[in-house]
């Protein structure tokens, strides 16, 4: 009893009598003949050539003013504003060249600046707190000033002499440094001259000196101005 195996046989594949490929490779009639992509890139009616770059915040009005690298601000009421705001500056006592002065921002300009920062803008309170601006600058000023008085005290004297004392206690000679100063004339044309005496810095028992006095001066102006306030 012997046992025989089959196998199915292959489906006709038809052959064309060139011998070629069944399945057709042309193209298709989406592409086209100059071989370009079939999706089209042209830019729509309602668009133009693209427009530059820039950016999306408005910058009006904002011009940076070269003498105080700050924005020059507007005199106009703000958008949100309810009151009405004085427009008026006042004059400060800091130099701003030989001929003029600072002006400090009307309460519109510095209720403008609040906007600007997005900082809280209360409108009643606006003129006061430009007052306290005003004040805490002029008290800058003065400190300025005193820095600048110890840099820059006087005109320089017309005259020096250097005078050397020979101490009788111990035969130490110490050098003092004498300064000739015009001070402003009387009334009546008379002139008016100022010195300045103190020991040269030539040692340390001279710079404890200078030391002592300076400190001795301060006091006296502290007590001088206690006793004024009583």
């Amino acid at each position: 009893m012997g046992q025989t195996t089959s196998t199915a046989s292959s489906p006709a594949v038809p052959i064309t009598s060139s011998g070629k490929c069944p399945v057709p490779h042309t193209t298709t009639q989406a592409s086209t003949s100059s071989g370009k992509c079939p999706i089209e890139h042209a830019p729509s009616g309602s668009q133009s050539s693209p427009t530059p770059a820039q950016c999306p915040i408005g910058h009006e009005g904002t011009e940076v003013n070269p003498r105080n690298q700050m924005p020059t601000l507007s005199q106009s009421p703000a958008s949100n504003q309810s009151a009405q705001l004085p427009t008026d500056r006042t004059e400060s006592s800091i130099p701003r060249d030989e001929a003029s002065r600072w002006e400090y921002p009307s309460p519109q300009q510095f209720h403008n600046a609040l906007v600007r920062k997005g900082w809280e803008t209360p409108e009643e309170h606006v003129e006061t707190m430009v007052q306290i601006h005003n004040f805490l600058n002029e008290q800058a000023w003065l400190e300025i000033l005193k820095w600048e008085k110890k840099e820059n005290p006087t005109e320089p004297p017309f005259d020096r002499h250097d005078w050397v004392v020979k101490r009788k206690t111990t035969g130490e000679e110490v050098r003092y440094v004498i300064d000739y100063y015009s001070a402003p004339p009387e009334q009546d044309g008379s002139p008016v001259f100022s010195l300045d005496v103190r020991p040269a810095l030539d040692s340390f028992g001279s710079v404890k000196q200078r030391i002592a006095a300076a400190t001795e001066d301060a006091w006296a102006s502290v007590k001088a101005d206690q006793t004024g306030r009583v």
